[in-house]
């Protein structure tokens, strides 16, 4: 009997975590990535489970835990993302930027905050999302940056904050502020993203120059706007929404609904045509710390 086969669009945390389960449950996944390798920077979280202890990890290295648990089962094509999607009661047809289209039983939309398969259950992402004004950046630092792996130091002036996180290996130093002016999001445009966060600590003293310079020098630290987001609807037909394209949370808890959300997913029933909405969930809201 044929496996049913699923796209997950994204491989951050959700993404990898819904394609384990499903190889586990007879499923044959598909995991697409719009970056050209996993993401390297987001702050420490923490990961909560009513059956295991409580662990905190960097988010890179959680993503490349559970990208490397799909690798023999998933396949996973990095640099293409969805650009159409076609579905019937016989499935989806998409269509990709670089890869040939292709037929899937179900779409799963896990690629965050600025999904782009949210749009085909949603509409337009403008019509649901507000930025707060508020950015997030993070770059992995070298181990002898932190003095005390058991402390973490924060420091607090106007419209902007300043963290060194020791984390459980890599420490991390955690911009949050808001900018003088407004930056345009581009995902690709990493650029943008570091003068962005320079701009903003120009000014600011203590060991901010010597972590701005680590951002500026390292290839892709992590930068995203704090936006909220109100969806009328998870699913549409045979493409559903889950982790931050669906419901985030502040203040690092989003990695774990999402890993929590893959997981019921398959004990409950199998995440193959979803024919009707689900029930509108509250305001949720996203941070660059997840």
């Amino acid at each position: 009997m044929k496996k049913p086969e699923v796209l997950i669009v994204g491989a951050g945390i959700a993404g990898p975590a819904l394609a384990y389960w499903l190889s586990r449950n007879g499923y044959r996944p598909t995991v697409v990535e719009h970056a050209r390798q996993l993401r390297s920077g987001g702050s420490a979280i923490v990961v909560n489970s009513k059956k295991a202890p409580t662990v905190e990890a960097t988010r890179a290295d959680l993503s490349e835990v559970l990208h490397r648990s799909t690798q023999t089962e998933a396949e996973c094509l990095f640099d293409d993302t969805v650009t159409a999607l076609d579905q019937d009661e016989g499935g989806v047809d998409v269509t990709f930027r670089r890869s040939a289209p292709r037929h899937f039983d179900s779409v799963v939309g896990a690629d965050g905050m600025h999904s782009a398969a949210r749009p085909r259950v949603t509409g337009p992402e403008r019509q649901f999302a507000s930025d707060l004004g508020l950015y997030g950046a993070s770059v992995l630092l070298e181990p002898e940056a932190i003095e005390d792996p058991s402390e973490m130091t924060m420091l607090t002036v106007p419209n902007r904050m300043l963290v060194l996180h020791p984390s459980r290996t890599t420490p991390l130093a955690i911009f949050t502020f808001r900018a003088a002016q407004p930056a345009l999001h581009d995902r690709k445009n990493i650029a943008l993203h570091k003068q962005t966060v320079a701009d903003a600590y120009a000014d600011v003293r203590w060991r901010a120059p010597e972590l701005v310079t680590a951002s500026l020098d390292h290839p892709a630290p992590f930068f995203a706007p704090l936006t909220t987001v109100r969806v009328p609807s998870w699913s549409r037909g045979r493409v559903v929404l889950l982790g931050d394209a669906a419901a985030t949370a502040l203040l690092g808890d989003g990695s774990s609904m999402a890993m929590t959300g893959a997981y019921p997913s398959l004990k409950s029933s199998p995440p193959i045509p979803v024919t009707t909405p689900a029930p509108s969930p509250p305001t949720s809201r996203g941070s660059a710390a997840r």
